[in-house]
């Protein structure tokens, strides 16, 4: 089977006109049946509004479960990668069709839980789908945190959060994507992952340049869920207000790759106003890849000179540099304690550095002790990184069983 699609946790084949998506390990009896539940729920909303649903449970040989669907031409992902943002016009209805499908999803009592370009795809003709809706499958199988981070609502790196209001935060992130080919946040190169991390539960993103559409997406990607509209509903009543004249209805023609074995795309004249595309058969999703490394780098908290004839604040008050002290890493074996000081009241990120591995962020709230799995036979190098939303610090680098950090 060709494989035509990899995420964090599950692998998706070409079976002929369909895909199947594969899980790493089986499921108990009460998951697989509140997987059915779950799916039949969104079966009974498919007729409604453009909801990918997969046609089916699969067991392999080997015990675990597949989902076998539709076999769509791309994502939005793919699109923007190899053909560069949307015009306001695609964006916008891509937005309606996603909204939509989340309002009507969340009526039903379901919520999506990981809204993101490489969910959105396309059929052929080039019509706008949302897949791989539903927690249950979620919740089974912990994804890592970072591939997706650049998505993936603060709230949902804090504490686990995953609601209507993650996913109207998602559908921001996605439509800004869409508009602008950026995420919300861009990760520099070298960017440990726990600076990653606090800079999604922090930072700002960038305003977009679309006034219209960007005081509706600065309002979707709103760090407090208080702040964002009150529903996906309410989205998709102001996206249906964007779609009149201020915006551009000359539509812009994307091609993709050619097609092999599949039917051409229909006119867009044909299509009433569906996004004009010539579409590919979907290839791998790209996965956010972080270096695996065992040295991590400290930044100095300590503010750059003054340029030479710079002026002169009127109000001299320098500000006092956050305080973080690591102690000794406790290797028990199977998991290692860590504990960590700071005057300040600060959120804390802390980082595992397995040796030949990449980094792994660990979100510890406002804690000053964690104990971290480890595997017995690695090395590790640990660090803690704080954040009060203005500054932040990093702890030098500590080993233990001999790793060698790198401050």
């Amino acid at each position: 089977m060709e494989t035509i699609g990899q995420g964090p946790v599950a692998v998706v084949y070409a079976v002929g006109d369909s895909a199947l998506k594969t899980f790493p390990a089986q499921l108990d009896r009460q998951t697989r049946a509140d997987l059915e539940s779950e799916l039949a729920t969104l079966r009974t909303l498919r007729d409604a509004r453009p909801i990918l649903v997969p046609e089916r449970v699969e067991i392999l040989a080997d015990g675990r479960p597949a989902l076998r669907m539709e076999r769509c031409a791309q994502s939005l992902a793919q699109l923007v990668e190899r053909n560069g943002p949307l015009s306001a016009e695609d964006t916008v209805t891509i937005g309606l069709t996603l909204s939509a499908a989340l309002a009507t999803a969340h009526e039903a009592g379901i919520v999506h839980g990981g809204v993101h370009p490489g969910n959105v795809l396309f059929r052929e003709t080039g019509e706008p789908l949302i897949s791989d809706f539903g927690v249950v499958l979620r919740a089974a199988f912990p994804r890592d945190v970072l591939p997706g981070l650049e998505f993936t609502a603060p709230e949902t790196v804090r504490d686990g959060t995953v609601d209507e209001a993650a996913d109207l935060y998602g559908l921001g992130a996605v439509l800004r994507f869409a508009l602008t080919g950026e995420p919300p946040f861009r990760f520099l190169p070298g960017e440990q992952s726990g600076e990653r991390v606090l800079k999604v539960l922090h930072a700002e993103p960038e305003p977009v340049a679309d006034e219209r559409l960007g005081a509706l997406i600065g309002r979707l990607l709103a760090k407090d869920p208080a702040d964002r509209p009150e529903d996906a509903a309410t989205v998709t009543e102001e996206l249906s207000w964007l779609r009149e004249p201020e915006l551009p209805r000359t539509p812009i023609k994307v091609i993709g790759p050619a097609p092999s074995k599949r039917r051409a795309a229909v006119d867009r004249a044909e299509r009433q106003g569906k996004l004009g595309l010539v579409l590919g058969i979907a290839a791998a999703l790209a996965l956010l890849a972080v270096a695996p490394i065992l040295l991590l780098s400290q930044r100095s908290t300590e503010p750059p000179p003054a340029a030479a004839g710079a002026a002169v604040p009127l109000v001299p008050t320098p500000t006092k540099p956050l305080e973080l002290v690591l102690n000794e890493p406790v290797d028990l074996g199977d998991k290692v304690k860590l504990t960590w000081s700071s005057p300040d009241v600060l959120d804390f990120v802390v980082v595992v550095a397995p040796a030949g591995q990449r980094n792994n962020p660990i979100y510890a709230k406002r804690e000053h002790t964690l104990e971290v799995p480890v595997s017995r036979d690695l090395q590790y190098c640990f660090a803690v990184q704080g954040t009060n939303g203005a500054q932040t610090v990093e702890t030098p680098p500590r080993p233990i069983r001999g790793a060698a950090c790198k401050p």
